[in-house]
């Protein structure tokens, strides 16, 4: 409005006011400008607070027992945790040493230290998984396997995965994986793979499936991650407890118009999430 400003900042107050802004730029930059004590707004100084906690556990689902650790990384700092859903307060149970749990559980805590603001409340929530009972094919034992899996190839205009079994596949053959690479066409074309995967060692298993449009992954002959229907590719996945040993595997899967994509990964003891190597795909060899 006229007169001389050299504060660096404008108040809430002074913009409801109105008023002109009018700038003179010079040639060189003034770096006394807006430095005075007087002229520069200070932030309050805030209060320290506790960091928030963490809960350490190998994975956010288990299938007998987990062993749980909460922490902090503000040393000192109490931990107050609830098991049944309701809020923690200092009332509530004092983390000293890692438990145990044997179900579905929801945690919710919060870390305290004399002196400091409490942290802000964490939950967590720890999943039990069920065992799925598969069948370890122990016959194929005694039985010569191919590398690969066996696929049939279809160019048809389906709706579900199902509808393949009904129809006469175009072609028949030998692939590394659960690869669409066989294709003669980008639209209105479906395949079923099945085959036999070896399981390396005890341990869970992690499996995903994305396509796009419809897949259905299958596990010893169950419908094991269920994609069907047209839809774009968004990833799913199931953990499952196996055994080693040699398992029945296979998907169906169909693309319609669009984008296409077929993907399955799998995690598992000392393998890292990737794609299914062609080493532990096979195909039984019948005489």
């Amino acid at each position: 409005n006229g007169s001389e400003y050299l504060k660096s900042f404008i108040s809430h107050q002074t913009i409801l006011k109105g008023g002109a802004i009018h700038f003179e730029m010079g040639a060189r930059p003034n770096p006394k400008w807006g430095t005075a004590s007087q002229d520069r707004l200070h932030t309050r100084k805030l209060a320290e607070t506790v960091q928030k906690p963490y809960c350490r556990i190998a994975e956010n689902y288990f299938f007998d027992r987990a062993k749980v650790t909460l922490g902090s990384e503000t040393p000192g700092a109490k931990i107050y945790y609830t098991l049944d859903g309701s809020t923690p307060s200092k009332g509530s149970l004092l983390f000293r040493s890692p438990f145990q749990i044997d179900q579905t559980t929801v945690i919710r805590y919060f870390a305290c230290r004399e002196g400091l603001q409490p942290s802000s409340e964490v939950s967590s929530r720890l999943e039990k998984l069920e065992p799925i009972p598969l069948k370890v094919m122990t016959d194929y034992s005694r039985q010569p396997l191919a590398p690969g899996l066996q696929y049939k190839y279809f160019e048809e205009h389906i709706m579900k995965v199902d509808e393949l079994d009904q129809l006469i596949p175009k072609k028949r053959g030998i692939v590394d994986g659960l690869s669409i690479a066989p294709r003669d066409q980008d639209a209105l074309f479906a395949f079923i793979w099945e085959g036999l995967i070896r399981i390396p060692t005890d341990g869970v298993y992690t499996f995903y499936l994305s396509c796009n449009d419809g897949g259905v992954l299958y596990l010893d002959g169950q419908r094991f991650i269920d994609q069907d229907g047209p839809h774009t590719a968004v990833p799913m996945e199931k953990t499952v407890l196996l055994k080693a040993g040699i398992y029945r595997i296979g998907e169906k899967y169909f693309q319609m118009g669009g984008a296409f994509s077929n993907q399955v990964l799998w995690k598992g003891p000392g393998i890292r999430k990737g794609e299914i190597p062609a080493t532990v795909l096979f195909h039984p060899v019948h005489p």
